[in-house]
């Protein structure tokens, strides 16, 4: 079984290697997308930290997503960058310590290099492409009990900056691989309407493709090439057909409910698609079993006419 946790890590990780894609994003979540401000990314940091702690000497091994060094109106900082997919509690402290290290990382060169090598100051944003809230905690106040007051003002406490992917205004990037994954995100949730002519590079349908938690799926997608297209065709059918199956299943049994759910969101996608279905292949549709539907699930964006679900239901 392929652990899509994982199978989505490695994929956003290789997607924001590329020098664009980071950039445009760092953009939007720093500068609401405005140009006035220049940024200006100088290299990406090597992740994988090993490093000795100064009062024990102990040796402590970190691994972070992405660690970049921009320059900002002339300015020198690092900016770390977590991919989230799932609510995480333990992700605050996960950042504090990539932090941690390295800003000891910095004070080792920085003592070696005898004050010549300033420590350069790092922040850490999470961004989380779940479909529910964050309930995570951001700071170390939403995990404390009260303490005497006369102490307010002199606690190092210490706050994760996060974003929900699901509240972006694609509208607000410019690179377009940015722009279709934050648009094929909300379409997958269910939050924009679908477009019948969504099409992304291999490498966001990849991602995508990862979200949908549908092995079949997202093999069908990484073995096209070139542009895929994704549309509602993908995008909706895994997550759209769940839901309605379970909220008409209510009365007749979650499995019931689910089957009719998909039944019903395939016959609208089709007839979005071909236009009206001839009664013949609503009642085949209709009867089919959960492999059938799972077979015209898979195949939906390749059919072009009723003899294509047909075949498509007597092969499976």
């Amino acid at each position: 079984m392929t652990d899509f946790r994982n199978l989505f890590d490695i994929r956003i990780k290789n997607y924001f290697r590329h020098h664009n894609h980071i950039a445009d994003l760092l953009s939007v979540i720093l500068f609401d997308g405005h140009r006035d401000t220049h940024i200006r990314l100088i290299q990406y940091i090597p992740t994988e930290k090993s490093t000795a702690l100064l009062t024990t000497n102990e040796t402590i091994e970190r691994t972070r997503d992405h660690l970049i060094h921009v320059m900002i109106d002339g300015r020198h900082s690092y900016v770390g960058i977590e991919h989230q997919s799932y609510n995480d509690q333990t992700m605050f402290q996960r950042i504090m310590e990539y932090d941690y290290l390295d800003y000891l990382q910095q004070y080792h060169d920085y003592q070696d290099s005898r004050g010549r090598d300033k420590i350069k100051k790092i922040i850490t944003i999470v961004i989380y492409y779940g479909e529910k809230k964050w309930t995570g905690s951001r700071n170390y106040e939403d995990m404390t009990m009260e303490a005497p007051q006369i102490f307010e003002g002199y606690y190092n406490v210490h706050f994760m900056p996060l974003i929900e992917v699901v509240h972006l205004d694609e509208n607000k990037f410019s690179n377009k691989d940015n722009y279709n994954l934050v648009k094929g995100l909300k379409m997958l949730y269910g939050k924009i309407a679908p477009d019948d002519d969504f099409m992304v590079s291999h490498e966001v349908a990849c991602v995508l493709g990862a979200l949908t938690h549908d092995e079949e799926i997202y093999n069908h997608i990484e073995k096209q090439e070139g542009d895929v297209h994704m549309g509602q065709y993908v995008l909706n059918i895994s997550k759209k057909a769940r839901l309605e199956g379970i909220k008409e299943g209510k009365k007749e049994g979650r499995e019931q409910g689910l089957h009719e759910g998909i039944t019903h969101t395939l016959l609208q996608l089709l007839q979005s698609k071909l236009g009206q279905l001839s009664p013949k292949i609503i009642h085949q549709i209709q009867t089919s079993n959960d492999e059938q539907l799972h077979a015209l699930t898979i195949h939906i964006f390749g059919i072009n006419s009723e003899e294509d679900v047909l075949k498509i239901l007597k092969n499976d």
